[in-house]
């Protein structure tokens, strides 16, 4: 679950670098984001579902700063044996922004992740899945 609060569950690096966004004003990544789509669909986004316990991702928050830096985070609820458990995970990072790319770095993880942003929409590639936040 951690490695899926990437955006989702969104860990930080700890080194620190600089955005530098080239791109319009109205594409900025700086501000908060919120995820509005896995794949396609909406919230909440199942991420294991067994016979006795099913996790879902039910809201997921990236907030970019200025100084290259990012938080996230991700409220996952767990229900096991019809009682739900809500967690809210956070995880931070750096980024780099150039003409609408974006790149993510989270801590301790040492792959980073590609996405792209046009106007208020940012999606992002993470594993095998496609993430769309909208600007809030």
């Amino acid at each position: 679950m951690r490695r899926w609060s990437l955006v989702l569950a969104l860990a930080t690096l700890a080194a620190c670098s600089s955005s530098e966004s080239t791109a319009p004003a109205g594409a900025s990544i700086v501000g908060s984001w919120s995820l509005e789509a896995v794949n396609g669909a909406p919230l909440p986004y199942v991420l294991s579902d067994t016979a006795s316990t099913r996790t879902e991702v039910t809201a997921d928050v990236l907030t970019f700063l200025q100084s290259g830096q990012f938080t996230q985070l991700t409220e996952l609820r767990t229900t096991t044996a019809g009682q739900s458990n809500t967690q809210t995970v956070p995880q931070a990072g750096t980024f780099t922004a150039s003409g609408g790319q974006v790149t993510l770095q989270f801590a301790g993880d040492s792959a980073s992740y590609a996405g792209t942003v046009s106007g208020r929409t940012f999606t992002l590639a993470f594993q095998l899945l496609t993430l769309r936040y909208g600007k809030q």
